[in-house]
């Protein structure tokens, strides 16, 4: 049975390139994600940073396996979810990382 939800949250693992003086290291972090009406995607223009960051903060619940710079674990807040979204590293795997889950989960259906 089709379960009909206002905003169904979902994780998934996402894969960040962080620039190094050695060459991009892949980190992983486990954001939660609300699915919001298609028609409010439309909204934001992701081609452009504020409405990347705009749209992050909507679709975004949590990030889990965030570490400070020392590799302390952070506790999820408000705050944490602004520092991640100053890296401009950061967005486009974020913004992918939750389409990606919307289509694979359209075409298991």
């Amino acid at each position: 049975m089709f379960k009909v939800l206002d905003e169904p949250t979902f994780s998934t693992g996402v894969e960040i390139k962080v620039p190094t003086d050695k060459g991009p290291q892949t980190e992983k972090c486990k954001p939660t994600y609300r699915a919001i009406d298609a028609e409010e995607i439309e909204v934001f223009d992701l081609r452009s940073v504020k409405d990347t960051k705009a749209f992050l903060r909507r679709v975004i619940v949590r990030i889990d396996d965030l570490t400070d710079a020392k590799g302390a674990p952070l506790t999820w807040s408000e705050e944490a979810l602004e520092a991640v979204l100053r890296l401009p590293y950061a967005l486009n795997p974020l913004t992918v990382g939750y389409f990606d889950q919307l289509n694979g989960a359209q075409k298991g259906n």
